[in-house]
């Protein structure tokens, strides 16, 4: 996605910003449309050619949409965030609050094939920023899709290598992002799937 600008009375567009519409595996052919009270929504296949003959014969559909995004511009950027409509569909809250870590943890409550997630990490008081974060989908014994980030190099990074695919396709994405807010209003979107048996989650 560009964002071209026309000099006055010259009739010369000039480029101001490049960003990629999704940094994720999984977003093929986009299309948007305007909703009567004027937002513009785009939604997207989640599915990539890669990936076209991972699927299970006994099942009767292949792929899925993306959620719908409403796109809008802020300082010559283009953001995205979930349109309105789905906070109704929003259940069973789990909240936690300063929670102290540094090993593996899992909390109680956040588990289950959908999760609407915000996370806010910070060092600790006294104690230097931390070298890597990652979330953990998806995870049993053998399977798992992870998403961790590096705030020292910037780099947002999808990792699927170990989510069940049967055949070597691509598995990881990365990204580098602004290390204050990565992924954070709409800035950089990620649309990735996991698989597991064939399955889409």
């Amino acid at each position: 996605m560009n964002t071209i600008t026309e000099t006055e009375h010259s009739g010369t567009f000039t480029e101001e910003h490049d960003q990629a519409i999704d940094y994720g595996i999984d977003f093929y052919a986009p299309q948007t449309v305007l909703t009567p009270d004027g937002r513009r929504v785009m939604i997207g296949w989640m599915q990539n050619w890669d990936a076209c003959n991972l699927r299970s014969p006994g099942e009767k559909w292949f792929g899925q949409m993306s959620l719908p995004r409403e796109l809008f511009l802020k300082a010559g950027r283009l953001y995205q965030r979930p349109v309105k409509e789905l906070d109704e569909m929003r259940r069973n809250k789990v909240e936690y609050h300063n929670v102290t870590f540094s090993e593996v943890i899992s909390l109680n409550g956040i588990r289950g094939r959908k999760v609407d997630m915000e996370l806010t990490l910070r060092p600790g008081e006294g104690e230097k920023l931390y070298q890597k974060f990652a979330l953990r989908f998806a995870q049993d014994e053998k399977y798992q899709t992870a998403i961790s980030f590096r705030p020292h190099e910037s780099v947002l990074k999808i990792d699927r290598k170990f989510s069940g695919s049967r055949r070597a396709i691509i598995h990881q994405r990365r990204s580098l992002v602004n290390s204050k807010n990565a992924g954070h209003d709409g800035n950089h979107v990620y649309r990735p799937v996991g698989r597991r048996d064939f399955l889409l989650c």
